[in-house]
């Protein structure tokens, strides 16, 4: 009996193998589907970050020449531009907890298992 049941117990066992070697070959593409979203989305934050940096910069170099020209001061005009921006910077400082938590975290959790939560519902 031991012999007709060996090419079953092979054959279990064979499947049994090939079964995780294919859950194996499924994490790895898993993985790099997600390496690949995770660096897709830093890049275009990233672009997109720098983007606007470069136009606040402009902005604020036309706002403080804009000032200075109404305020005959070129000290005066580019210290209220200033201003603004340590008022603003004071603000995100004391949101950021509020901020990184709320905000930053969910957008990213959101984004990241978008398509995974597709997939499954």
């Amino acid at each position: 009996m031991s012999d007709s049941n060996k090419p079953n117990d092979e054959r279990i066992r064979d499947l049994i193998v090939q079964y995780i070697s294919n859950r194996i070959e499924l994490l790895k593409l898993e993985s790099a589907d997600i390496s690949a979203r995770v660096f897709s989305l830093f890049l275009i934050y990233f672009v997109l970050l720098f983007v606007l940096f470069i136009a606040l910069i402009m902005l604020s170099i036309l706002g403080g020449i804009y000032l200075s020209s109404l305020l005959h001061s070129h000290i005066i005009g580019f210290s209220i531009v200033s201003g603004i921006y340590l008022i603003l910077f004071l603000i995100m400082y004391l949101k950021r907890n509020t901020i990184a938590e709320k905000y930053l975290a969910n957008q990213f959790i959101k984004s990241f298992f978008k398509e995974t939560h597709g997939n499954k519902s």
